[in-house]
């Protein structure tokens, strides 16, 4: 063994009495490579710990692309540039509260871009519309004819994803209250 060598043995393997032999440098290699491996084992634990937490926090990536949309594709069962779905609703008179594709009511729809028209029949009611989301993603509530006093038409447009939705009256929520379904 040249002075080199023994040089390079000496920075990579601790000091030892007496010359090491061939058995002793192969034992610690293989120590050595015991801990490069638990290294990688513990990188790939936390990164598939990233990866499912990740995953639950979207459901699924699937899921989270069909709703969303990729990189400028609307999401699946959205309209193309023909316009978006009329739906009508009413409130009132009286404790009536409505929602219609057409002459039917709504029970399901598809993830898509609507018009809601909402007709107003009374100062005593209006429509609210409430997106209840899974509980990783933020629900929200729309006041569609705010104000009970108001008596009138208002329009919007909105784009509806996956999940359950609940029309109702903000002053009476228990008594005027349905709810339809995007899938």
């Amino acid at each position: 063994m040249t002075d080199l060598e023994r040089t390079n043995f000496d920075r990579i393997l601790p000091s030892t009495t007496g010359s090491p032999d061939w058995a002793d440098v192969m034992s610690r290699s293989r120590a050595q490579l015991g801990r490069r491996r638990r290294r990688v084992v513990v990188a790939l634990a936390a990164a598939a710990l990233v990866a499912l937490g990740t995953a639950s926090a979207f459901g699924s990536v699937r899921e989270f692309v069909r709703d969303v949309g990729f990189i400028g594709l609307p999401p699946q069962g959205a309209k193309d540039a023909a316009g978006p779905t009329e739906l009508n609703g009413t409130v009132g008179p009286g404790y009536t509260i409505l929602l219609k594709k057409g002459a039917v009511t709504v029970k399901t729809l598809k993830p898509g871009r609507y018009r809601l028209t909402v007709q107003d029949n009374s100062n005593v009611v209006n429509f609210n519309l409430r997106y209840s989301a899974p509980l990783w993603r933020p629900g929200w509530t729309m006041g569609i004819t705010e104000g009970v006093p108001f008596i009138g038409t208002r329009t919007v447009t909105l784009t509806l994803k996956r999940g359950r939705y609940t029309y109702f009256c903000a002053a009476h929520p228990m008594r005027m209250k349905k709810t339809f379904t995007v899938k």
